[in-house]
């Protein structure tokens, strides 16, 4: 429990890093667009290696912005940066808080990484705010029985 509140704490500070992205509607756009990408990824494959299942996504999307050649030196470095302290961030709260897989707070919390990351995809692919499609899974907080005072 005390690991999940950690890690949503250090997910809500980590948007403090970027309020210069925020535009007049909330909208982060550039290079911005591409840290949180690499962000959420980089928790995401952290949750995975959790759970003996490795990935490399955050990798995937610095290679494919040095592919389309938007990216300078600078920003490459920032970006290799975010995506090494987001893994070993999240490892370590994972590994100190011994988060088992099949809990349903780990899933919970990696489903949520997952939706962001859905949604920063689609913003990268052009796809506006608006026209992101709406998740079809239901509230699963909803499905949780009520918490029994001990």
């Amino acid at each position: 429990m005390a690991f999940m509140r950690v890690l949503s704490f250090l997910l809500c500070c980590s948007f403090l890093l970027f309020p210069s992205a925020l535009g007049a509607q909330g909208v982060v756009e550039g290079f911005e667009l591409k840290k949180l990408a690499v962000m959420y990824a980089a928790q995401a494959d952290s949750y995975g290696a959790h759970c003996q299942k490795e990935s490399d996504m955050a990798q995937g999307f610095i290679v494919r912005f040095r592919e389309e050649k938007v990216l300078t030196k600078a920003e490459d470095d920032v970006l290799v940066g975010v995506s090494s302290d987001n893994k070993s961030e999240t490892s370590g709260i994972l590994n100190a808080a011994r988060a088992d897989c099949k809990d349903i707070e780990f899933m919970l919390k990696r489903l949520e990484i997952m939706r962001k990351l859905k949604d920063v995809s689609y913003l990268l692919n052009g796809v506006a705010p608006e026209d992101i499609p709406q998740d079809n899974i239901p509230a699963l907080n909803d499905f949780m029985p009520p918490k029994t005072e001990l």
